[in-house]
């Protein structure tokens, strides 16, 4: 029997939008370890 579970992703580092040019230069250096999140504000 299987027990249903939820995955997590790992997030690396959180870049504001404004910093969108930083988060990429962060994710093609390759040191990202998990996800490079870029967030967005709403309103």
């Amino acid at each position: 029997m299987t027990t249903a579970r939820r995955l997590r992703p790992v997030i690396d580092r959180v870049f504001a939008f404004d910093d969108a040019p930083a988060a990429y230069r962060h994710h093609a250096s390759g040191e990202a370890f998990g996800k490079v999140v870029i967030a967005v504000k709403r309103g």
